[in-house]
């Protein structure tokens, strides 16, 4: 028994009233109480803990295996974002196509024909170009181009003589001059361009003598000394008598049987009507849609004014449509200009 009047031996301690050999060193107050020699039986703290001494160097004696201790994370710092490419969409290069080798041509059969040309491949069948034509041959071969129209220089004749798409080379506007009537002979023949003739048509110094009728297709012309009315056909040149017998005169009715004596001006009308300053008539007439010729205004010569046959030329040179349907009339002999205001 021990207690505070009795004390435990050398290398004992006192624990719960019992003398009980010492672990390690025994302080004397573990010898003399009990209550305090308790302590003596929990195992001895560390000073320092282990986490603690995370950060020290180890000791000399401490495992050298041992996980070294993570360093204190700092704030994440964000990823920069990948770039998008400058596509989305995938785009593969093409493969280029083999060039097949050209298949030598076999012979052709005797006396097939075939379309060819011999020019540049862009003027063919522009302008005034055109295909000739290859026969086969006895051994197979195809013969020469025959009859194929190549370009040549251009000229000013309203064609397109180089065949690059441009008539005159393009060139109007410098005053290209071409003839597409008339061969240059007074006398009267109809047909194509060059191979018509007239025998003065009306001169364009006293008054507009030609009018393009209202699907311009045509112009008409007043033969002045055939004393026609004449057709020209824009498409080809092709010369026809519109009106009158060739007889100097005055008849009415059914065009072609009309009579005329020096008609000059014209105008063509949209409905197809045309109106002729019959000059040496003193007469203003209508070849009508339907081709009748009628007197609009006029008979005998004088001045004066009035409806219809009552009024007077002398000389009605040039006739032109106004504004409002109204025929202006350049009388010749009197010095004047009329207006026939046409009733419908």
């Amino acid at each position: 028994m021990c207690g505070k009047d009795r004390s435990c031996g050398v290398g004992e301690s006192c624990v719960v009233d019992r003398c009980t050999p010492c672990i390690g060193p025994c302080s004397e107050s573990q010898s003399e109480t009990g209550r305090e020699s308790i302590s003596v039986l929990e195992p001895p703290k560390e000073s320092t803990s282990s986490l603690e001494r995370t950060n020290e160097a180890p000791l000399p004696n401490e495992n050298p295996l041992a996980e070294e201790p993570l360093a204190e994370a700092g704030p994440i710092e964000s990823l920069p974002e990948p770039k998008a490419p400058e596509s989305s969409e995938y785009r593969e290069e093409p493969i280029p196509e083999p060039i097949p080798e050209p298949i030598p041509e076999g012979p052709c059969v005797e006396g097939v024909q075939r379309p060819c040309y011999d020019g540049p491949q862009n003027t063919r069948e522009i302008g005034r170009c055109r295909d000739g034509k290859q026969t086969c041959q006895a051994d197979g071969s195809w013969g020469p181009c025959v009859g194929s129209i190549l370009p040549t220089t251009e000229t000013c004749d309203g064609t397109d003589e180089d065949c690059d798409g441009h008539i005159d080379g393009g060139k109007s506007l410098l005053g290209c001059v071409s003839t597409i009537a008339g061969n240059g002979q007074r006398g009267f023949a109809e047909g194509f361009g060059r191979s018509a003739q007239f025998n003065y048509p009306t001169e364009l110094a006293i008054a507009p003598d030609i009018a393009i009728d209202a699907t311009n297709q045509y112009l008409f012309v007043g033969d002045n000394d055939n004393h026609q009315i004449r057709r020209i056909r824009l498409l080809d040149g092709y010369v026809t008598t519109y009106a009158g017998t060739g007889q100097r005169g005055f008849a009415e009715g059914d065009a072609l049987n009309a009579r005329f004596y020096a008609p000059l001006g014209l105008v063509s009308e949209p409905n197809g009507a045309v109106f002729v300053a019959d000059s040496i008539n003193y007469r203003i007439r209508m070849i009508n849609p339907l081709g009748q010729v009628i007197s609009v205004a006029g008979g005998t010569r004088g001045n004066r004014d009035g409806f219809g046959n009552l009024a007077q030329f002398a000389g009605p040179a040039s006739v032109q449509r106004g504004p409002r349907g109204d025929l202006y009339v350049a009388d010749f002999s009197n010095h004047t200009i009329r207006k026939i205001t046409i009733h419908p």
